[in-house]
């Protein structure tokens, strides 16, 4: 059996043991379904342990049904395997089990490899520590393809921000004010910074990435709307999570002419705010006109950008911008809308957020 189909099968024994109890939540977690998999697959574990959590279980109920062939076939440990643990330590029948309180057992902790490329990254710790109290949240895009335009991009997973990069995070990071060469309504803790050229934006993702040890960078343009988009969760939105501009989105008929806190609307199917309107994002490509002229290599290769990034502080050369603004028009919010501005340019209505990139 593969390792997800004997992590299913913890999960299905875990929701048929019901807690009753404080001493009991501990089996409630996903971790807890890790452990549980490894006495599963091993049944290293005393006897006379489990002979102690019998004599403290309550009444079994029966009716349940254990469908055993949604798991599939696999090399390695069998099925049988698993179940005959069951059977053997906890000498019941399976087809006689639907609810157990189990107490909390010392299990073994199994010992296998659940990093994500770039490192190991919880559940808990989708978050880079800024300093001065600054946390960035980070949300997991996983690998997948979409149709961008006329050709279709496959894209390995990557983090991206769960928000644009706030005037407080860019403090904390770059140790001056965020917006400072905007208007003070701009320079809210949570608003999103703006006022910051595209070389600026590459300034702070690089010194992210020396803080967190992590490979930090703008999102290329496909990765940008994939992410806006929902990835493998999309359900087609004209914006970003909904098809109601004021749902998801701060723009011209909503936004009083200003930028807004960040995550105070509707998140997309991943979990990702204000992709659509608040503020244009800064995106890692060149601005070219036509997908036409774009290589062959990387019109399928979602994660490579197109473009010329070896460049200085000087270069003002046209790069890319998405997901439209508290000044636009509606039509200018949708996820599938391309803009550009010079890349020494600061307006008031551009910012960015974080990518950190998969290392396969």
């Amino acid at each position: 059996m593969s390792h997800d189909e004997i992590l299913c099968l913890a999960t299905l024994f875990r929701f048929f043991c019901t807690t009753k109890a404080q001493q009991f939540r501990s089996i409630e977690s996903d971790h807890e379904s890790q452990r549980i998999a490894d006495f599963l697959a091993t049944g290293e574990i005393k006897k006379d342990r489990l002979q102690d959590v019998l004599g403290q279980m309550g009444n079994v109920q029966s009716g349940a049904e254990f469908e055993a062939q949604m798991m599939g076939t696999g090399k390695g440990i069998t099925i049988t395997d698993c179940l005959g643990n069951i059977r053997e330590f906890l000498d019941l029948k399976l087809d006689d089990l639907k609810a157990i309180e189990v107490p909390v057992m010392e299990l073994l902790e199994p010992d296998l490899d659940l990093s994500f490329d770039i490192g190991y990254v919880s559940e808990e710790n989708l978050t880079i520590d800024l300093g001065n109290g600054s946390i960035l949240e980070l949300v997991r895009v996983p690998a997948g393809s979409f149709a961008m335009g006329v050709h279709q991009v496959t894209l390995k997973k990557f983090l991206i921000g769960k928000y644009a990069v706030t005037n407080a995070q860019w403090q904390a990071v770059m140790k001056t004010k965020g917006s400072a060469n905007k208007d003070k309504k701009f320079q809210g803790d949570l608003q999103p910074v703006v006022g910051v050229s595209w070389h600026e934006a590459r300034a702070f993702c690089a010194k992210v990435s020396q803080l967190s040890g992590r490979a930090g960078r703008l999102p290329t343009e496909a990765e940008w709307e994939y992410a806006a988009r929902g990835a493998n969760q999309s359900k087609g939105y004209e914006y970003s999570g909904s098809n109601n501009l004021d749902e998801v989105g701060w723009y011209k008929d909503n936004s009083g002419s200003n930028t807004h806190p960040v995550g105070q609307k509707k998140a997309n199917e991943l979990g990702i705010y204000d992709m659509s309107g608040n503020v244009w994002e800064w995106c890692l490509d060149e601005w070219h006109d036509s997908y036409a002229d774009k290589p062959e290599k990387l019109k399928s290769n979602g994660n490579e950008s197109w473009g010329d990034l070896n460049v200085d502080d000087n270069d003002n050369r046209s790069r890319l911008l998405r997901g439209g603004s508290w000044g636009n028009d509606a039509r200018f919010c949708r996820a599938d809308v391309r803009n550009r501005f010079n890349a020494r340019g600061q307006n008031n209505d551009i910012g960015f957020r974080l990518l950190l990139a998969s290392s396969s």
